[in-house]
């Protein structure tokens, strides 16, 4: 995806060299591409590379103006429409379960009459009567494992709810305090030894 900020654009490739170091697994949902995209066009927008001022960042990836913004946000449309708001403070547990799910595979079984968009959804809160991700009873219908996962983790301690991540396979839970999130992952990992999982949070910047 790096490679499509040059090519797709006709843009000169200058000549730099620079590392991106990715603490997150592959294939988890949770925008490993596109964030990488996006730390280049930041970095060559810091090395003043003017030409990337002209791009539009949404046909690199849906993901990556969100990820080139860099904060809490409403996306809409195909990424093309970000909107900065800031969210309530919560922590997270991220897991990823040995099963990946490829994205082009997941999108390829949404179905867009099936989708129930409300715009006018309350930005304001986080709660357990959140509908979701469509992603996510395809996932479970599909792969035994997330379901299983996805069980495990809604019974966790003081959890407010259980999502998959994007197209997945990363699952993550939501709690209000560092303290219930760091609590539940120990719990995780006892059960689940062998999976990558961390506590995340919002809001962090």
């Amino acid at each position: 995806i790096v490679n499509k900020i040059f090519s797709k654009f006709g843009l000169v490739r200058p000549n730099y060299c620079f590392t991106i170091k990715k603490n997150i697994p592959v294939q988890s949902g949770l925008g490993a591409a596109s964030s990488n995209a996006a730390a280049v066009i930041r970095i060559l927008k810091k090395l003043n590379y003017k030409e990337i001022k002209t791009i539009n960042f949404s046909e690199i990836g849906a993901d990556v103006p969100f990820f080139v913004q860099n904060q809490d946000s409403l996306v809409r449309g195909m990424g093309d429409i970000t909107i900065k708001q800031l969210f309530p403070k919560y922590y997270f547990i991220l897991i990823k379960p040995i099963q990946n799910c490829s994205t082009v595979e997941m999108y390829n079984q949404i179905n867009i009459d099936d989708i129930n968009f409300n715009p006018e959804f309350d930005t304001n809160e986080i709660s357990e009567y959140d509908t979701g991700n469509d992603f996510e009873s395809i996932a479970e219908n599909k792969y035994g494992e997330i379901s299983s996962l996805l069980k495990f983790m809604r019974s966790l301690p003081d959890v407010i709810f259980s999502r998959l991540t994007g197209s997945g396979s990363c699952i993550y839970s939501t709690f209000e305090t560092k303290d219930r999130a760091e609590r539940a992952l120990s719990i995780l990992k006892e059960s689940f030894p062998e999976h990558w999982s961390t506590v995340v949070e919002n809001n962090f910047l």
